[in-house]
């Protein structure tokens, strides 16, 4: 479902739980810098409940101004969920340190169901970095695979002229290193958006026989359409790469769309996804890769985050129940 507006979520009711005879088992959300990352939470209805929640938080950012925003939103997600949850519970982790973001994130998740099966659960995909939100939905679905899991999803009105820059490294995202065979060349799909230099350098470090490179249309919000082809172009002119486009805006229909363009080369490529593009498109990308063992994700972790300007306002609302 998409609403226009977090206005129109409003006056629709804002977000109530998933069975609405009973509260929700579990609310996920992270605090970001962004200040959209707590647009979802605050428009929460009024009567909604959730037995538990915890809000993931990223600890290493290089700049204090940075954390002194990210620690605000911590505060104001606390205050809402300390209202409308039993349990609102922080959970510290880390964006450039892997294992420390699957230990804290994994632990965080093994206090909760413990007294009953988690039965519905809501995350808000907004702020979590990219490969945090994979590892997250993937300890939840190796711990409750029967669990209604509904994703929501806010669209910012506009970003910043740079959203990352710089580069600390590209690897693969723990527990999705996939299946290689070394007889087999190596096929990249990337699933690209706003950031060609991460792109590029996901490019340059596979070193791939062939690339596939998606183009979000439709995006999240058709003002974005422009700023994807440019971006999508700058690529193009430094690499040689096969396009397609799928959909930004849809995590099922981006789902249907790439299962059945990877599933087609598993028999002859070792595949590797890169997904650098909406959150939305990358929970599709972690469904896919979830029935398909063989499928390695990759992450390209940036050098720096455009904190100050990364985006601004809010638009478009998502909501979507997983698959």
């Amino acid at each position: 479902m998409m609403y226009e507006t977090l206005d129109d979520l409003m006056r629709a009711g804002g977000i109530g739980p998933i069975d609405r005879q009973k509260p929700d088992d579990l609310y996920v959300v992270a605090a970001s810098f962004e200040p959209r990352g707590t647009a979802l939470t605050r428009a929460l209805a009024a009567t909604y409940r959730a037995r538990r929640s915890f809000i993931y938080v990223n600890r290493d950012l290089d700049s204090t101004p940075a954390t002194q925003v990210t620690d605000s939103a911590v505060r104001k997600l606390k205050d809402e969920l300390e209202a409308k949850t039993d349990l609102a519970e922080v959970v510290e982790g880390s964006w450039a340190d892997a294992p420390k973001q699957l230990g804290s994130l994994a632990t965080a998740l093994g206090r909760v169901g413990t007294d009953q099966p988690l039965a519905t659960i809501t995350i808000d995909i907004t702020p979590f970095n990219r490969e945090a939100l994979i590892v997250c939905l993937a300890l939840l679905r190796a711990r409750c695979s029967s669990a209604r899991i509904r994703a929501g999803y806010v669209s910012p009105a506009s970003h910043g002229q740079w959203l990352s820059r710089g580069f600390r490294g590209v690897r693969s995202i723990v527990g999705f290193a996939g299946i290689q065979q070394p007889s087999r060349p190596t096929i990249l799909v990337v699933l690209s958006g706003f950031e060609g230099d991460r792109t590029v350098k996901l490019i340059e470090e596979y070193e791939p026989s062939r690339v596939l490179l998606g183009f979000g249309d439709p995006p999240t919000l058709p003002s974005f359409l422009e700023r994807n082809i440019s971006e999508h172009r700058l690529v193009l002119a430094r690499t040689d790469v096969d396009e397609f486009r799928f959909p930004a805006n849809d995590i099922s229909a981006c789902d249907a769309l790439l299962d059945q363009k990877v599933t087609s080369l598993l028999d002859s490529y070792n595949v590797v996804i890169g997904p650098m593009c909406t959150k939305l498109s990358t929970v599709a990308v972690f469904q896919v890769a979830s029935r398909h063992p063989e499928i390695q994700l990759a992450y390209s972790l940036p050098g720096e985050y455009n904190w100050t300007d990364y985006s601004t306002g809010t638009s478009h609302v998502f909501i979507e129940e997983l698959r």
